[in-house]
């Protein structure tokens, strides 16, 4: 690409004095001027080609080719990702369901589908357990409400679909006025919607106690 060398030192014929020829700029001067600008700015055009065409439609992107000059990169579809191999650019599908299950290298999830990393909480919720059936969550995610059926009998209801019954229950809890208590959790059923818990306080055997808070939460594989 072509650098603008200045060809005259128009500065210096103010310098010079009245009369003196070199003070005059003429014509053809200008003109080898003008012809260095052009040539400078055509070697530098990074948005057109000579017939200022690349940009062919809405969307399309500009980058360097092999050689270094401008080139068209068209616009991608819908939900595609702008990425690169490491010397050139070009659009790549974003990861899916099985990609994100399988962690592979080099797909990029959007927030829809980022659920279904493996190590990422597929629900959870705190709710107090003292409350009557139906028990609304405290704060939630992915969990629809509580069913209450007794004391420390829980069913918690998802708002999304488990891919089997195979998915991990964490719970913890509290139990108000009883520090010296131990407290436990059974999980007792599983369905790809539903899971029922049931709680305990322990001084010389397991009772059957409302916890308040209950929390839990769930880790494993959406349908």
């Amino acid at each position: 690409m072509a650098e603008y060398t200045k060809n005259v030192d128009y500065a210096a014929k103010d310098s010079l004095t009245t009369g003196d020829p070199a003070k005059v700029i003429k014509g053809s001067e200008l003109d080898a001027e003008f012809v260095e600008i052009q040539a400078a700015m055509v070697s530098k055009r990074n948005i057109a080609d000579s017939q200022g065409n690349i940009i062919a439609s809405r969307g399309d992107l500009i980058y360097g080719d092999s050689s270094g000059n401008a080139a068209q990169l068209t616009i991608g579809a819908s939900g595609t990702l702008l990425g690169s191999d490491g010397t050139d650019a070009s659009w790549t599908a974003a990861g899916v369901q099985a990609d994100m299950e399988a962690e592979t290298a080099g797909k990029f999830p959007d927030a829809a589908i980022a659920t279904h990393l493996p190590g990422v909480v597929a629900a959870w919720c705190t709710f107090d357990g003292t409350a009557a059936d139906p028990i609304t969550a405290d704060k939630a995610h992915n969990v629809t409400n509580v069913t209450k059926s007794g004391t420390g009998d829980y069913t918690v209801n998802l708002s999304i679909t488990m891919a089997d019954t195979d998915y991990g229950v964490l719970f913890t809890g509290g139990l108000s006025g009883s520090p010296t208590n131990s407290i436990e959790c059974n999980v007792t059923a599983r369905t790809t919607t539903t899971f029922t818990i049931k709680t305990f306080r322990t001084v010389s055997s397991a009772t059957a106690s409302d916890l308040d808070p209950v929390c839990v939460m769930v880790l494993g594989d959406q349908a």
